[in-house]
């Protein structure tokens, strides 16, 4: 793939290790031709897909996943300018990986349990008689790990999400919830890597200079290479389709799911596939660019989880870093004149 071997993207991945950029080179050749699946957009000038999609009525949803062409291969798609939309790895997340997310999942509901969801344009139509029947009263909902702006608050720059660390047990559950995604982070931060090195490493140098600028947000740190600052945990709940506003606009999510269901698939329906989503299927996607929605799992006689994870970073947390990045250095730099001059 002629895309990753020029030198920008070689510099790109020069903070890995010799393991791991093996690994990569692995992975980007099993990924094939970038040019392959190339889409007439360009996520720099072209408008989100979606608005009228996302306000359809839900049985919408499932009679267009069925016309959907199922993709269960490796696969990655661009815009015309080459800038990747979606990276697909199938049975890709390790043993490893799964083994410890579920054992993270079980202890976190275990000590703490999640909230049910605030309605939104994802979350609408939900029985939450029947879920808290079926999965208890903290059995079913959603969790943010994540760096973010407290509303009312902006001036204050980037904040641990409150879901985190209102009480110190609650801190407790959540940072070894964080620290149980280790593995399977790093897995899908060497896809995003192999798949788009440029747009990789911004995410992870921001990442980097956000824990200096606000050193909390360690917390949620779980390798050097960590490309992400934020994880959304979606527990036992559908999702209707919906773009992620909050995210990041040009980089990339890495979405993954656990649980016992049996199968189920990542609809894109402004692409015109679905992606084969169970566990072990790696997907990083451009979150706020493309509506998505995960078709409804396998039906079942028996009770059946399933836990959805999305890794993403904040676009105003992004900005918020570029912004005092080039506010230090402008002020270095002033110093540095003041100082030859004197």
């Amino acid at each position: 793939m002629s895309h990753n071997n020029t030198p920008l993207h070689n510099d790109a991945l020069s903070i890995l290790t010799e393991q791991q950029l093996l690994h990569v080179n692995g992975l980007i050749q099993r990924l094939g031709d970038p040019t392959k699946h190339v889409y007439p957009v360009d996520v720099y000038t072209t408008r989100p897909h979606g608005s009228r999609q996302i306000k359809r009525d839900p049985g919408w949803e499932d009679t267009v996943a069925e016309d959907l062409e199922e993709i269960t291969e490796p696969y990655i798609a661009t815009d015309e300018n080459g800038r990747p939309l979606v990276i697909y790895m199938p049975d890709y997340l390790s043993e490893k990986a799964v083994k410890e997310v579920t054992v993270g999942l079980k202890k976190l509901h275990d000590h703490l349990g999640v909230k049910a969801p605030k309605a939104d344009t994802r979350h609408t139509g939900l029985d939450l008689a029947e879920l808290e029947e079926t999965y208890g009263p903290h059995g079913y909902g959603t969790l943010h790990c994540a760096a973010w702006f407290e509303t009312g608050h902006v001036e204050e720059g980037p904040m641990i999400s409150s879901e985190m660390c209102t009480g110190s047990k609650r801190l407790n559950a959540t940072c070894r919830f964080v620290q149980a995604t280790r593995t399977v982070k790093e897995e899908l931060s060497l896809l995003y890597a192999a798949g788009d090195p440029s747009s990789w490493r911004r995410c992870v140098d921001s990442f980097k200079k956000l824990q200096q600028y606000v050193p909390a947000t360690v917390i949620l740190r779980t390798s050097t290479i960590d490309p992400w600052s934020s994880i959304a945990l979606n527990s036992n709940l559908p999702a209707r389709i919906h773009r992620d506003l909050n995210d990041a606009e040009r980089e990339l999510s890495g979405l993954s799911c656990f649980g016992s269901f049996y199968l189920g698939f990542l609809a894109l329906p402004s692409l015109g596939i679905k992606l084969r989503f169970k566990v072990r299927d790696a997907c990083i996607v451009n979150t706020f660019f493309l509506p998505h929605y995960v078709v409804k799992w396998t039906v079942s006689t028996h009770l059946v989880s399933r836990f959805s994870m999305s890794f993403f970073n904040h676009q105003d947390v992004l900005d918020w870093v570029r912004t005092r990045y080039k506010a230090k250095h402008k002020k270095v730099k002033s110093c540095e004149r003041m100082e030859m001059q004197g």
